[in-house]
């Protein structure tokens, strides 16, 4: 599952309890922003890569059987933003996805 405005600050991950699912996130400030993913506990041995680009953008990449599936949470900046900041959000979002095999 993918999330989205986590408010959350640092790179980390954390068990979301009772589930036992584990949440990956980044952030860098507490009022805006801030990205996750929460991955089932049966696939969380099979994470094999976390990406963390920006407070905007990460990724997780998983072993499901052959299988090597990417997953990107990516949170596209609100009107009210320079223009600079929408460029370089979509920048680092083109590039996070060139990076996935087809």
């Amino acid at each position: 599952m993918c999330l989205q405005e986590t408010k959350w600050v640092e790179d980390k991950a954390r068990v979301v309890a009772p589930w036992g699912s584990k949440l990956w996130y980044t952030g860098k400030d507490k009022s805006h922003n801030g990205v996750g993913i929460v991955i089932d506990n049966d696939y969380i041995d099979d994470v094999l890569e976390v990406s963390r680009k920006s407070d905007r953008i990460i990724s997780i990449k998983l072993i499901i059987g052959d299988e090597v599936p990417t997953v990107i949470s990516a949170y596209a900046p609100q009107v009210g933003l320079d223009a600079s900041s929408r460029r370089a959000f979509w920048e680092d979002l083109v590039e996070m996805v060139e990076r996935v095999p087809i």
